[in-house]
């Protein structure tokens, strides 16, 4: 019997792992279940614990983190050196380590997920649609906002009401596929990348991880962040779930 549970329990992982289908629709329990999209990719033969120590193959010799100016310089090739040493004020020390620190965003951020998504008791956001449906929704707190005026005025026409249209008017889809959507805006190519669905502040509602790239069209600029979403009825826009606000 003990054998029995032991198989099943790491055949649930091993699934859960290797990349499970969304469902839009409710589990047997009547929950929306914790799931990834295809879009994360990890060794299935490790868990998350092991995850973190394990290298990042993209980054090679790692990328360097300085906090102070020069003051503190180290070099980082794990997330979870890299999610340490980033809550002690730790940055990228240059351009080229900013934009290969994205592969930390890509690759394992979706550890922090994973660990405290629990099942959704409604979802107003399973499947976001990878289309021109999305604009109408996203926060603009999304957009490539590298300024403080372009910041403040962002934060203005959020609370006026206006949505991503009509803040980035120049925005045009560029790629599309099911589980990401590339975009051109104000000089910036952006991508979202749905990683997972879950309810992560545990409210009930179902939220989605999203990985949003920005990259400056003709230029070397490049930085991704994850970004937690999600919305309490089918009319409202999607907002972002700060982590200190789960409980």
């Amino acid at each position: 019997m003990h054998i029995k549970i032991l198989f099943a329990v790491a055949l649930v992982a091993s699934l859960l792992l290797a990349g499970c289908v969304v469902a839009p629709q409710r589990n047997t329990m009547g929950e929306f279940p914790v799931c990834h999209t295809g879009a994360v990719n990890w060794p299935t033969n490790l868990i998350l614990e092991q995850l973190k120590d394990e290298p990042i193959k993209q980054l090679e010799g790692g990328i360097t983190m300085a906090k102070e100016g020069n003051a503190n310089v180290t070099n980082v090739v794990t997330w979870g050196e890299f999610e340490r040493l980033s809550k002690a004020g730790y940055e990228p020390a240059a351009n080229y380590d900013l934009g290969m620190a994205g592969w930390f965003t890509s690759e394992r951020g979706i550890i922090p997920f994973w660990e405290h998504a629990i099942p959704a008791k409604q979802s107003f956001i399973r499947p976001l649609p990878m289309n021109r449906r999305l604009l109408q929704w996203l926060p603009l707190d999304l957009g490539p906002q590298i300024s403080h005026e372009k910041i403040e005025a962002a934060a203005q026409a959020t609370k006026t009401g206006k949505s991503w249209l009509d803040f980035y008017p120049d925005t045009k889809i560029t790629k599309q596929t099911s589980n990401s959507i590339e975009l051109s805006a104000d000089g910036f190519w952006v991508t979202f990348t749905v990683m997972a669905y879950g309810d992560f502040d545990h409210d009930g509602y179902d939220d989605a991880l999203v990985c949003v790239s920005h990259s400056a069209i003709g230029g070397t600029l490049n930085y991704s962040f994850n970004a937690m979403l999600t919305r309490t009825n089918a009319s409202e826009r999607l907002r972002i779930i700060i982590a200190g606000d789960k409980k």
